[in-house]
């Protein structure tokens, strides 16, 4: 996958738009590109729910600049939950919810 801003980095402007505690964050996020094809405000849904051995975490994206295939946009909201998942369960002890492990779902585009 080749980056937004040069051949091997995506580098990008975002802000939350919604938060919702232990529950939804809502992320507004554009890339800096001199590419067209990269233009525009991406929305991000990072859905949340307990339970019972751990944390369902959801992805949704919406608003996909015309330059970001499908597969590679998957592919980047699945490396974002792993990181995620991997920096929370060393956090655990801090975690809202369950002690046990985070589970990770993203749906199918």
């Amino acid at each position: 996958m080749e980056g937004k801003t040069s051949e091997k980095t995506d580098r990008f402007r975002g802000k939350i738009a919604q938060f919702i505690s232990n529950s939804l964050v809502v992320w507004k996020t554009v890339f800096n590109s001199d590419d067209s094809a990269f233009a525009g405000e991406m929305t991000i849904r990072t859905h949340m729910r307990p339970t019972a051995d751990g944390t369902e975490v959801t992805m949704m994206t919406d608003d996909i600049p015309v330059g970001i295939g499908l597969e590679d946009n998957e592919l980047g909201c699945r490396q974002t939950l792993e990181q995620r998942a991997a920096y929370l369960k060393g956090q655990r002890q801090n975690s809202p919810f369950s002690r046990k492990d985070i589970h990770i779902r993203s749906p199918r585009w």
